[in-house]
Order: structure tokens, then sequence, then C-alpha cells
């Protein structure tokens, strides 16, 4: 969620505050950025990465693809109660995705991560929550339209990246002719929206700040 900032209130940050805003980067460098973002922007869709759990590892989260990502959904061995056990998922990253690797001195680091990630993207995303993407042209602004739903099939999945089995509904804020907004990154862009930060986070006060002055977001960080 947005953090509280000091003095008067400003009513477009207590709105943001309520619904949450998120930086999301789209994808792995290694993956075709544009490709990804452009599909992203086709069919008004978010995705992240499931870190290779269900696909690559075989860690069978639900019983069919689909399904609305949720306590209800996931598999026992992943629940605690009547809520995803976020400890498990962080551990099976750990050992099947991070264990063994080099670069991690402590893979439960990165599976921590990547287990915020995730946690983020299904639980704490709302209808409503703004999304700050980091595309190849720049950042844009989207509005979240949908619940989180695991489904492996999605074209993201399909065609760039098999790890991209999370996905979201969103709208893009887009000109007079239908095109995407974006900011380029030399612009505003913190160092929280740079690759090698976590792939989705909530964005403080002082950074919207900067996105509310730019004049052409501001029916995007506004409109229903």
């Amino acid at each position: 969620m947005v953090q509280q900032t000091t003095g008067a209130r400003d009513p477009l940050l207590e709105q943001l505050r309520d619904v949450g805003v998120y930086s999301l980067h789209i994808a792995h460098p290694s993956i075709d950025q544009d490709a990804v973002a452009e599909t992203w922007i086709l069919n008004d869709i978010c995705t992240i990465s499931g870190w290779g759990l269900t696909r690559d590892y075989e860690e069978d989260l639900f019983d069919e693809p689909g399904v609305e990502v949720d306590a209800a959904s996931i598999k026992p061995a992943f629940r605690n109660g009547n809520k995803i056990d976020w400890d498990t998922i962080r551990d099976a990253i750990a050992d099947n995705h991070f264990a063994g690797n080099e670069d991690y001195e402590n893979p439960n680091y990165p599976a921590g991560q990547a287990r915020g990630s995730i946690r983020r993207f299904v639980d704490e995303y709302q209808s409503d929550t703004r999304i700050l993407a980091n595309l190849p042209a720049g950042t844009a602004v989207g509005r979240i339209t949908g619940p989180p739903v695991y489904d492996p099939t999605n074209p993201i999945a399909a065609s760039y990246d098999s790890h991209h089995v999370f996905t979201r509904n969103v709208k893009w804020t887009r000109d007079a002719h239908g095109d995407i907004l974006t900011v380029d990154d030399s612009e505003l862009l913190p160092d929280s929206f740079k690759h090698g930060r976590p792939t989705t986070t909530s964005v403080d006060a002082s950074v919207l700040e900067d996105f509310i002055a730019v004049g052409r977001f501001t029916d995007g960080l506004t409109s229903e």
C-alpha cells in the first residue's frame, strides 16, 4: 500500500492509498520484453512468474488451470487453514529454484523475495489497485480489473516465458488514439523500478507525487 505522508493530506494520494499502487516489472531481461509488453497490452492482462514451481519442478499447486488463486483452490500442501501457506511456497521455491545455485549463498533470501512478489500479486492487489508497469517503452499505468488466476496456457506462458502462470486482467491508460501512455524511464523512475528489485512492490507517496505531477497520468490514476 501507499505509505503515509506527513502534513496536509492530498485527496488523490488518499484515494490511491485506499486501493494500493504497485510497481510491476514485465519479465526477466532474458525474455523478449517488447513482445511480452505488446501481448500484455493487446490482451489487457499482466502476468507474474511462479518461479518454475508448476512447470519445471512439478509442484502441483492446483488441480486444473483457469482457477482463481485462493486458499480454496490451492492444494492442501500449500494451505494453512483457510489461508495460503506462503512460507511453504517460499521453501518450495528455495529448494527447487535457488538451492545449488552458486550465485545465492542463502537460497531462502531470493526465494523470500519471489514469495513476496507472488503474494502481493495474489493477495494485495485488489480490483482497482493501480500498477506502474515497467515496459520497454517506459512506465505505463494500469488498473486491476480481475482476480488472480492460475493459467499456464495464457499467451505469455505459452509463447515467451512458461514461468508466467499467474495472470490478472488490467485496464491500461491510453491516449485518445488508443495508444498506451508511458513515462520514459529517464524522467522519474527511482531505484525501486529497476531490474534486480522485487518483481512487484508497493509504491510510496513521494514517487506517486511525481507521477501525479505528470498531467497525462492523472486520469489513469483516478479513473474507475
